[in-house]
C-alpha cells in the first residue's frame, strides 16, 4: 500500500484518510504466472465544474482490488486544496472470465465541498470474457434522477449490464 505525505491542514489529513479508504491494498490484476493474452480496461472521468469530477473506475477484479483512476488522481493533486486535475488510468487484464466490480463517483477537490454539494456513487458487478487484445473502458452518467456505469467495448456494446440506481446521491454520513 502507498502511503502519501500530507501536510497538517485539514484538507491533507482528510485526504489521507480518503487516500487509505479508496486505495486499500491494491493487487496486481494479473496473476502470477499468467502468461494468456492480455486486454485493456480504462477508467474515464467527467469534469463537472465547481472542482466537481465524476470518476467512471474499476475498483475490483474477481474481488481483488485494482488501482483506479480516483486514487491515482488524489495522490497526484494531494494539497493542491480547490484545484484538481484528473489523472486517466488503465490497466492491463487476463483475457478470461472474471467479475469485475464498477463505480461511479462524484469527487470534489476539497473535502469541504464533498459536505456542500451532491456526491452521486453507483457500483456493481459485471461479469464477461474481455477479448484478447481489445480496449474496453468504464462509463457512466451520475446524476439527480439517476446514475448508472458500465463497461463497453470499443463499438460502444456495453458488457454484461449496466449498473443502475435511480436515488444514488449519498447522504452526509455516507460521504
Amino acid at each position: 500500500m502507498t502511503i502519501i505525505a500530507m501536510g497538517r491542514s485539514l484538507t491533507g489529513v482528510l485526504g489521507a484518510m480518503t487516500l487509505l479508504t479508496l486505495g486499500g491494498c491494491a493487487t496486481n490484476p494479473i496473476p502470477a504466472g499468467y502468461t494468456g493474452p492480455l486486454s485493456q480496461i480504462s477508467d474515464t472521468f467527467t469534469i463537472d465544474g465547481n472542482g466537481a469530477v465524476d470518476f467512471f473506475y474499476l475498483a475490483k477484479i474477481n474481488g481483488n482490488t485494482t488501482d483506479n483512476a480516483l486514487v491515482a488522481t488524489l495522490q497526484a493533486n494531494s494539497g493542491r486544496g480547490f484545484s484538481m486535475n484528473p489523472v486517466p488510468f488503465y490497466r492491463s487484464v487476463p483475457a478470461q472470465t472474471a467479475t469485475f466490480s464498477i463505480v461511479g463517483r462524484t469527487h470534489y477537490a476539497a473535502p469541504i465541498l464533498e459536505l456542500t454539494h451532491k456526491v452521486y456513487q453507483v457500483a456493481g458487478d459485471v461479469s464477461f470474457t474481455p477479448t484478447a487484445g481489445h480496449v474496453y473502458q468504464v462509463k457512466g452518467v451520475l446524476a439527480a434522477g439517476g446514475s448508472s456505469v458500465w463497461i463497453e467495448d470499443e463499438t460502444g456494446s456495453v458488457m454484461d449490464k449496466r449498473i443502475e440506481l435511480k436515488n444514488s446521491a449519498l447522504g452526509i454520513l455516507q460521504k
